[in-house]
């Protein structure tokens, strides 16, 4: 009999206590509507209560929102000096651009000095040639001539030989000393135009360097512009939120007050 009736005995004590508690809960509940309350002066000191628990409430909130405008401050200023930043390396970028591009005119100068003089050079090269192919076709007379030949003014043949020689080798060195000093601009084009390529290519490298500070920048921009929209919306939240508290306890002080006044007129 002992073993059996020792659990119930556990299980009669567990329902009381559990009713006890539940008791005690559904007071307590009830008791947060100070509305139901019908003595006054536990009625005002649950309207008090409730006041102490919002302003405590208004409080955190408002230190909430401080934080945040603290937040956004510093996001704001992070962005000015982002923004700043961006404007020195788009300053510098167009910069650089300016002289790439002056680089480029240069360029394109020293390409088309290049063209000319490779074209003269071609011209000059083959008069050259056709003046010396002339005179092996035309003035070379046969070696038996040379020797028995007289012309129309007694002259030789190789006289004629000679005058057509020298008229040849005359025009030859003429054309050949104009195509040496046509090479020469040629080459020292071709050193400009090595230079300039080499400075181009440098600054290409920067400006692909500042592009990417930049960019990188620009991503950082609109990170922080995020963030600051994000802080911005909890800022409305909370400014929403301190709006409500403060109509809550203005509403709960002048039950307060309604109850006081009653209590007064007893």
């Amino acid at each position: 009999m002992s073993k059996n009736t020792c659990p119930i005995k556990h299980l009669f004590l567990i329902t009381i206590f559990l009713s006890f508690v539940l008791t005690f809960v559904v007071k307590n509940v009830l008791a947060e509507s100070c509305d139901s309350i019908s003595d006054l002066d536990a009625k005002a000191q649950c309207y008090a209560k409730k006041i102490e628990d919002k302003q405590a409430e208004y409080k955190s909130t408002t230190k909430k929102l401080e934080e945040i405008r603290s937040k956004k401050d510093a996001v704001s200023a992070k962005i000015s000096s982002i923004a700043s930043q961006l404007n020195v390396k788009q300053v510098e970028i167009d910069s650089i651009q300016k002289d790439i591009d002056s680089i480029n005119k240069e360029l394109k100068e020293i390409n088309d000095n290049l063209a000319d003089r490779k074209g003269a050079v071609n011209e000059k090269t083959n008069i050259r040639n056709q003046v010396l192919r002339n005179y092996a076709k035309t003035y070379r007379v046969k070696d038996i001539e040379l020797f028995t030949n007289l012309l129309s003014d007694n002259s030789s043949g190789f006289s004629i030989e000679n005058l057509s020689y020298g008229f040849a080798k005359y025009i030859a060195n003429n054309l050949s000393s104009t195509i040496y000093s046509l090479n020469q601009e040629i080459d020292s084009f071709q050193k400009d135009k090595a230079e300039g390529e080499n400075l181009k290519n440098e600054m290409l490298t920067a400006q692909r360097s500042l592009l990417a500070v930049k960019n990188e920048l620009a991503s950082k921009k609109s990170s922080a512009t995020g963030e600051f929209t994000q802080l911005g919306s909890k800022e409305e939240d909370y400014k929403g939120d301190l709006a409500d508290l403060e109509k809550e306890i203005s509403e709960l002080s002048a039950k307060q007050q309604s109850i006081l006044q009653a209590k007064g007129g007893e």
